[in-house]
Parts: structure tokens; sequence; C-alpha cells
């Protein structure tokens, strides 16, 4: 790793054979207006995707990690390895636009105040990806009902971890992500950085596409337990009150209901693999309430998966 890097790019995979060359591929190679350290933490992958990094991209910083630490520890991980003033956090299924960095880094650069900035993001097809959601009642129930307004309400800004650069001077002042979520950790920690007295900006010049979604379809069962689990824990963490319990009911209303639904479709429709995995982990979740919400969450999801 050299220590006059521009960006440090922190990459955390899961089973991504399947994306991690065209994430790559997309990254500009070091030349004299960007040098670039890439970190990439693998969290025991079983497909290819160590092999293939090894075998394609001298230039990566790989750590192969023995068990899955889940994806704020492993962002963690590489973060305390960054020596540049700028680190971008960047999911292994995306593909960086052209120009896109750099546009970035120039965004910060004229925004001191600017604590974390987030591209567009695009799906596969081009289309803009919608606001991040705040996972509280209101913003999960328009979400869950595919109901428009979510971006909408006057809630603070948040950006998605999928792309999302950051100063290393947070580090010190706003700390490291919670690894006791594994879901919700980019809205965890956008609200931190704007309690410390940062901005939070989307800097719509640079264009990243997304094709989200793609490690969980190697796990439903552990997609399904890390996504609920975190939005319950941060109910508890930045909600309280009614706005609170409101949370918590309608979250268990959605588990329940998605796990029947996921339940019938393994049964009754023979929806295969996939979605008895998807109602393993729905149900896990309803189980290990208790244990989701004390402070040894994050080993029981390492345990879990």
């Amino acid at each position: 790793m050299t220590m006059t890097a521009d960006l440090s790019v922190v990459i955390v995979t899961y089973n991504s054979a399947s994306d991690i060359e065209r994430c790559l591929d997309s990254l500009p190679a070091d030349n004299q207006e960007l040098a670039l350290d890439i970190l990439v933490v693998d969290n025991a992958s079983s497909d290819a995707t160590l092999e293939l990094i090894r075998a394609r991209y001298p230039r990566v910083a790989l750590t192969a990690n023995e068990k899955n630490t889940g994806f704020g520890a492993a962002n963690n991980q590489a973060m305390r390895e960054c020596s540049s003033e700028l680190i971008l956090l960047l999911n292994p299924d995306t593909e960086v636009a052209p120009g896109a960095l750099e546009t970035m880094m120039e965004f910060m650069n004229a925004h001191a105040e600017c604590g974390c900035c987030g591209p567009m993001l695009v799906d596969e097809n081009g289309v803009e990806a919608p606001a991040v959601a705040m996972p509280d009642a209101l913003g999960l129930m328009l979400n869950t009902l595919k109901l428009k307004g979510a971006e909408n309400r006057k809630v603070p800004t948040v950006l998605s971890g999928a792309c999302l650069m950051l100063r290393s001077e947070l580090l010190e002042r706003v700390g490291y992500l919670d690894e006791q979520f594994f879901w919700c950790e980019d809205v965890d920690y956008c609200l931190r950085v704007l309690a410390a007295g940062y901005t939070v900006m989307s800097c719509k010049q640079a264009v990243v596409r997304h094709f989200s979604g793609q490690s969980a379809k190697s796990n439903q069962k552990l997609h399904m337990y890390a996504m609920y689990s975190s939005k319950v824990r941060f109910a508890y963490k930045h909600l309280s009150g009614l706005k609170r319990a409101a949370t918590f009911c309608w979250l268990c209303l959605e588990i329940v209901l998605r796990y029947l639904k996921c339940q019938f479709a393994a049964t009754v429709l023979r929806g295969g693999v996939e979605e008895a995995g998807k109602a393993e982990g729905l149900r896990a979740v309803l189980w290990r309430l208790p244990l989701i919400l004390q402070h040894d969450y994050a080993s029981d999801y390492r345990r879990f998966s």
C-alpha cells in the first residue's frame, strides 16, 4: 500500500465472483492524476472470489477472513489500514462510471463542511435508484407498500453504503461503522456524521451503477436475518417513545407476513431453496428478538451465519 494515495477504495466481498471483475475493472488505473489504494476484505467466500482476485488483480491489497464478520466489521478492518485523506466504501456489485471518482473527490474538496458524499446510483438499466428510506415506521410502511413519498419526507439526508466517500478524519471524530449492524449501517453512520456537525451530501454529477442484491442471492437465509434484525436494532438505537413502539410493531407484523408468504411459496408453490431460506431467516429473527436487542448481537450473527 502506498503512502501517497489520493484515495483509498475499500471493497467487502462475499461470494462476489460474478460481480467483482466488473467492479475492479471500472476503477481507473493509477496515473499522474489519481493514485488509488484498493483494499478488498473477503468475508469467507465459498466461491471463486479469492482465486479470481489473486490471479487477475495483483495491485489489490486482499485480506481473506476465515469467517463472515459482516459488512461493517470488514469495512472497519480495511479502513484501519487506510492512509489517504479520502476513503471510498464501495460494494462489489457496482460499476463506477469514467470520471466518477475524480468528480466526487473534487466535490469533497469544494465542500469542506461535507463529511461524506454519495454519487447518483443507478440500476442496471440506468434508472436512478430511489433515495434511502429511513427505517422508521412511516419509511418502512411506504417502502413495503411501494407507495411514493418516502424520498420526499423531511428527514436527514442519508446515503447508501453501496458507494460512500468519507473523510478519514471522521474515523477519529465520529468513529467507525457500528459493527452491531449488518444492514442500515450506512443510515446509522450518516446520522452520526450529521450529529457531529458535518453535512451529508449527494454528488449527482458522479454516476455509479449498482446491481443491487447480487451477493444476497447466494444466502437468502442470512440476507433476511441481517436485514430485519438490523432494522430492529436501528429502532432501539435511534428512535424513542411512540415512534420506536410503532416501528417495532410494524417490523414484527412485516416479518410475520413475509414469513407466511415465503413459507407458503416454499411448501405449497414449491418455490425451492431460495424461498425456504428466506422463511428460515425470518423465523430466526422472531425467535431471537431478545438476543438481537442485546449487545452481543454481532457474535450471534457470526454464529448464525
